[in-house]
C-alpha cells in the first residue's frame, strides 16, 4: 500500500470513440511496461430511436399493403380462376428472370409476367395502356363488359398505394365539408384566441384551389385574411403550415404537450396519443385535417373530374 501512487484519468467521451491518458499529479503521462498510458477506444455510433421508429413504421405499411392485396385476391380469386387459372401464379412470378419461369406459356420464345394468350400478351396490353391510369380512366369510361384481370390490376393499384376515400361522387365540387371544417376553426379561433377572419370561407377555398398560385404565396395569402396580435401569429401559422402540408407544431394550436412537429403529408406515428391528448378539441384537429386532405385532392384533380384523367 505504501508504494501506491496518486494519477489522474482522463476521459475524452465522443458518440463513436473514447480517449483516454492517465497522467500524475504533475499532467506527466504515467508509463505501463515501458509504453504510454494513453489511446483511445473505437465503437459503432448508436442509432437514435427515429431510426428505429422508421424502419418500425416502414414494416407496419408494407405488412398492411401485403393484407390489403391478398384481401383482394380472395375476393376475386374464384371468378378470375374459373377463366384464367394461370393469372396470379404469373403475378407471383413475374419478378423472376425468364429461365426460372414455370406458370408462363411460351410465346415467340418469350414468357411474359400478366398475359401469356396469343392475341393478348403484355405487348398488347402496355400498347393499349401505357401507365395503369390509362387503364384506370379506360374502365371508368368503357361501358362494355371487360376482361377481369383488368379490373383486378386497376383496383390492385388503388388499394396498394390506399388512395384516398374521404369522399364520395364527383371531388371537384364537393365544398360542403370544407365549408364546414373552415367555420369550426374560424369559431375555434375566435372563442379561445380572440384571432378573426377578414373575408368568407369562400376566399379560403378561391386561394387553396388557384392553381397558378405557388404554394408559398398561398401561405401569405391565407395568413393575410386573419385579424390577430403580434403574439398571436404562430397560432395562424401553424394552422395554415398544417392545412398546406408543411410541417407544424401541434403545441401552437392546441394547450397540449407535444414539442416535435408533425405533418399531414408523412404518417404521424404518435396520432393516437396527440388524440387522446386533444380531448373535445379532437374535431379541430379533424377539420384542419379534412381541408388538408381536400387540397391535396384539388390540386391532384387539376380541375378533372377524375384522378385518372388527371
Amino acid at each position: 500500500m505504501a508504494n501506491q501512487k496518486k494519477y489522474n484519468i482522463g476521459l475524452d467521451l465522443g458518440t463513436s470513440s473514447v480517449g483516454w491518458c492517465v497522467t500524475d499529479e504533475n499532467n506527466n503521462i504515467l508509463k505501463k511496461n515501458g509504453k504510454n498510458m494513453w489511446g483511445a477506444r473505437l465503437f459503432s455510433e448508436a442509432n437514435t430511436a427515429a431510426q428505429t421508429r422508421s424502419f418500425r413504421g416502414s414494416r407496419r405499411r408494407i405488412d398492411r399493403r401485403k393484407e390489403r392485396i391478398n384481401i383482394l385476391q380472395s375476393l376475386l380469386q374464384e371468378d378470375i380462376n374459373e377463366k384464367y387459372p394461370n393469372f396470379f401464379p404469373m403475378l407471383r412470378e413475374s419478378s423472376l428472370l425468364q429461365e426460372d419461369k414455370t406458370k408462363s406459356l411460351k410465346i415467340d420464345g418469350i414468357k411474359y409476367n400478366i398475359f401469356s394468350e396469343q392475341r393478348k400478351t403484355d405487348k398488347t396490353y402496355y400498347d393499349l395502356f401505357p401507365t395503369i391510369y390509362h387503364l384506370r380512366n379506360y374502365l371508368i369510361t368503357e361501358k362494355e363488359k371487360v376482361d377481369i384481370r383488368l379490373v383486378y390490376l386497376a383496383i390492385h393499384h388503388i388499394i396498394k398505394y390506399r388512395g384516398n376515400f374521404l369522399y364520395e361522387g364527383d371531388f371537384s365540387n364537393n365544398t360542403d365539408l370544407i365549408n364546414e371544417s373552415i367555420e369550426e376553426i374560424v369559431t375555434y379561433l375566435k372563442e379561445k384566441y380572440q384571432i378573426y377572419i377578414q373575408s368568407e370561407s369562400k376566399e379560403i377555398i378561391n386561394i387553396l384551389s388557384n392553381k397558378n398560385t405557388r404554394k408559398s404565396d398561398k401561405k401569405e395569402k391565407l395568413i393575410k385574411l386573419f385579424d390577430y396580435e403580434k403574439e398571436d401569429k404562430k397560432i395562424v401559422t401553424n394552422i395554415i403550415n398544417a392545412i398546406l402540408g408543411y410541417k407544424f407544431a401541434i403545441l401552437e394550436i392546441f394547450d397540449i404537450k407535444n414539442e416535435g412537429k408533425i405533418a399531414f403529408s408523412s404518417e404521424i406515428e404518435n396520432e393516437e396519443e396527440i388524440l387522446s391528448c386533444l380531448g373535445e378539441e379532437q374535431n379541430i384537429y379533424y377539420s384542419i385535417k379534412n381541408i388538408y386532405s381536400w387540397y391535396t385532392l384539388q390540386d391532384l384533380l387539376g380541375g378533372e373530374k377524375y384522378i385518372s384523367n388527371a
